[in-house]
This record gives structure tokens, C-alpha cells and sequence, in this order.
């Protein structure tokens, strides 16, 4: 889905950028309109409409992050992820 379409109420996503001509993928957040977040610590990170901006991430699609593993206990009851 186009970065555009986001969720802004600080809910994680898996955005792609490009980065040295390959896709890239991270977990970033944003509430409002404000600037995005890293998702696992408050580091921003720099993002903006101008594509051509120096260490501009230039995020262009998204989508929701999967389900997260599920724990599951083997036939002897030790757990694993």
C-alpha cells in the first residue's frame, strides 16, 4: 500500500525503502503528523516527501506486520517459539 495510506495513531508497519538499489524493509511508527519513530525504541528517523533529500529514507509502501509467533509446547511440554 502507498506510504501515504500509513496509519498515523502510532500503530508499527513494515515500510520499504531503497537503499544502494535494493529493497529494505524496517518497522517504523508515526502518530499524526509527526515525523516516524523506529518502532522498537524512540529514534527518529528522517522522512519527507522530497525523495532527493540527503539520508531521506524515502519510504514508499507498507503494510500491517504479521501475527506474531505463537508459543507451542512440544510432545514433552518444553515450549518454543
Amino acid at each position: 500500500m502507498p506510504i501515504e495510506t500509513a496509519p498515523k495513531d502510532g500503530t508499527p508497519i513494515l515500510a520499504i525503502y531503497q537503499w544502494q538499489g535494493k529493497p529494505r524493509f524496517m518497522v517504523i511508527r508515526r502518530h499524526l503528523e509527526h515525523p516516524w519513530w523506529m518502532a522498537d525504541h524512540d529514534s527518529y528517523i528522517k522522512h519527507d516527501d522530497s525523495k532527493d533529500t540527503h539520508r531521506n529514507f524515502g519510504f514508499t509502501h507498507w503494510r500491517p506486520l504479521p501475527a506474531p509467533p505463537s508459543l507451542q509446547s512440544d510432545t514433552e511440554g518444553e515450549i518454543h517459539g
